[in-house]
């Protein structure tokens, strides 16, 4: 960020208590996604980090290009077309 973005974000915090909760809250809550992604990404194989999308995300599936959710599983295309065909 810029000196003068992180000034401003700075001063409102100062400012607004409220708000500066909810900065914190905000970035709780990104370092945990973040944290669950990693862990995701490193224990468990491509097979279940597609069933985990499954099972939390269903209408994703459906609607996101097969190169975006292989991206996202961190697999190729082909690999993911492999585990689909599974099902």
């Amino acid at each position: 960020m810029s000196l003068f973005l992180d000034y401003l974000i700075e001063k409102s915090f100062a400012q607004y208590p409220l708000l500066e909760r909810l900065g914190r809250l905000m970035v709780t809550e990104n370092y945990l996604l973040l944290d669950q992604r990693m862990k995701m990404l490193v224990f468990h194989s491509a097979e279940e980090r597609y069933n985990n999308l499954l099972r939390d995300e269903p209408l994703a599936l459906q609607k996101i290009p097969l190169n975006f959710l292989a991206s996202y599983l961190n697999v190729t295309q082909e690999t993911l077309s492999r585990i689909r065909s599974k099902k």
